[in-house]
């Protein structure tokens, strides 16, 4: 679809977009945009990842305490090395 096409249809390409197909829109013939469907991200938390916040025990955290992120910190150093070939 030409740019002047493109101005004066942007509502159907939108509805395109929406349906799952994606516009490609030229100037001079060559390809200089791309409409496509946006993707909904979830976020994910790692170790976390599907468990419920409610579960977590926050309160029994000292954050000011930092060995249990040091201790952390040094697992992941050792594992690592022993992943380093």
């Amino acid at each position: 679809m030409s740019v002047f096409e493109a101005k004066s249809q942007l509502s159907k390409m939108i509805e395109a977009v929406e349906s799952g197909e994606q516009v490609v829109i030229t100037k001079h013939g060559k390809p200089v945009a791309r409409l496509v469907p946006e993707i909904q991200r979830t976020l994910k938390f790692g170790l976390l990842e599907g468990e419920a916040f409610d579960d977590l025990a926050l309160d029994e955290i000292d954050f000011d305490d930092n060995t249990q992120a040091q201790s952390g910190f040094e697992d992941w150093r050792e594992n690592l090395k022993n992943l380093e070939i």
